[in-house]
């Protein structure tokens, strides 16, 4: 029974996932960086500009729990949500950049 149980967890876990890791491999293979970069913690720019992205798409698009989220790039909900923003607000205000996200997360 106990395995059993465990079997379902770990099923539950890759489920739970799934959305996230086909936004985060489409980017990756977009732009030809690793899954474990933009995973990452590094603050090289254009990864984090593209994790920025993918929260963002993942959240507004894909509609995916915040807190999901964070779980899979292993980050606190708060930097989420600041990823998210930051994408919303250039958005707002550059029309150029509105077309890239869109093109990525289509």
């Amino acid at each position: 029974m106990e395995y059993t149980i465990q079997h379902h967890s770990a099923y539950a876990m890759q489920d739970k996932f799934a959305v996230i890791e086909r936004s985060v491999s489409k980017i990756a293979n977009l732009f030809n960086i690793s899954k474990s970069q933009l995973k990452s913690r590094t603050r090289k720019r254009i990864v984090v500009e593209l994790r920025q992205i993918v929260v963002y798409d993942l959240m507004i698009i894909q509609m995916v729990n915040v807190e999901t989220i964070a779980e899979y790039f292993g980050m606190d909900r708060t930097t989420m949500i600041h990823c998210r923003d930051t994408v919303s607000n250039r958005i707002s205000v550059e029309p150029d950049y509105r077309h890239k996200v869109e093109r990525m997360t289509a």
